[in-house]
């Protein structure tokens, strides 16, 4: 009997949260709601962006957990990453950035 329960209960627990996690949305809908959540969280709303995020996923009818996600991309411990990236990729970008400056020395030196 308690092993039927137990069985019930584990069930209904990997039923739900395969429903948390699947995305039946479109992917331009789940580029929205990231989008949205990383706008948000770069709002200086620090206490409320979990707050903001779900109520404007709500109001949008968004995916509320790619929005959450979203904003939590903007952590402090995250940022370090973050810059890395973006140098990394400028870096790609503009290999030479030496070459953008002028190879005279100016004239006031």
């Amino acid at each position: 009997m308690a092993a039927a329960a137990v069985s019930r209960v584990r069930r209904a627990l990997a039923a739900r949260l395969s429903a948390v996690l699947r995305l039946d949305d479109p992917p331009w809908r789940v580029a929205l709601a990231l989008a949205v959540g990383v706008f948000i969280s770069c709002t200086p709303f620090y206490v409320f962006r979990r707050s903001c995020s779900l109520a404007v996923a709500a109001i949008f009818r968004l995916n509320k957990a790619v929005t959450v996600t979203g904003t939590w991309l903007n952590l402090p411990w995250f940022t370090p990453l973050v810059y890395g990236f973006a140098l990394r990729i400028g870096a790609f970008v503009l290999p030479d950035l030496h070459g953008a400056t002028s190879r005279r020395s100016p004239s006031y030196c």
